[in-house]
């Protein structure tokens, strides 16, 4: 039988990591894709209430894909630009465009417009759109800067975006738990996620700043992706 090598079971790198920093990283990794599982669990919760019934998730489908604009704008601009784009503040504001667009949504979910001889939910497809728009973009800009730390880093990011729909699930279960009617309302679900976005930023914000952060970061690596190729 094939046995696992030496190196394969060696867990000792767990002793070497701060678990501060990797705590921080999960956190901060939460933020990926939170909103997208987000609406998407909240779905069956507030179907009844759309005017497009069930029919909502094909265009909340759409939504959610037109929002690769943002990753397509973000390498646009790396090539229009003579400088180096700076990753730190794009990354402060796809964290911030996506808690925006989760307050909204927990004020105006419900907001229909008439468009093209019908009702549609439009604050939930827009601020759908939105919100989508930090998922999308994420990976292009969380992966960078999570290389800049030290290789065991990696897996903290990756497990925190695992976590973005298992959190986005339990939030759901929690609300829909009681045998009649809501523990909360949509409105409070989507308040909660968020302040899981503001929670994700202040994670970022501690990552760039403590000491005992900073002493993990791989000296090697810049902070920033590269410049754009001269055209």
């Amino acid at each position: 039988a094939r046995t696992a090598s030496p190196r394969m079971l060696d867990v000792r790198w767990l002793r070497q990591i701060s678990a501060v920093t990797y705590g921080l990283f999960a956190v901060f990794g939460v933020t990926s894709w939170l909103t997208i599982n987000g609406v998407f669990a909240e779905l069956p919760v507030i179907v009844d209430d759309l005017p497009e019934g069930w029919a909502a998730g094909s265009y909340l489908g759409l939504a959610v894909q037109c929002a690769n604009v943002g990753p397509a704008v973000y390498l646009l601009l790396l090539r229009q630009q003579r400088h180096s784009v700076s990753a730190h503040v794009a990354i402060y504001a796809i964290l911030t465009l996506g808690a925006v667009a989760c307050l909204c949504l927990a004020f105006f979910w419900q907001d229909k417009a008439h468009v093209a001889g019908a009702d549609h939910s439009v604050a939930l497809i827009v601020l759908t759109f939105v919100s989508s728009i930090t998922d999308c973009t994420s990976s292009l800009l969380y992966w960078p800067f999570a290389s800049t730390f030290r290789s065991e880093y990696v897996s903290a990011l990756a497990v925190g975006e695992g976590m973005s729909g298992l959190l986005a699930s339990i939030l759901s279960w929690l609300q829909t738990a009681p045998k009649h009617g809501l523990l909360f309302s949509p409105g409070v679900f989507f308040g909660c996620l968020g302040l899981l976005m503001l929670l994700g930023m202040g994670a970022y914000f501690l990552l760039t700043t403590l000491a005992v952060c900073h002493a993990e970061r791989d000296s090697t690596m810049a902070t920033t992706l590269p410049p754009p190729p001269p055209p």
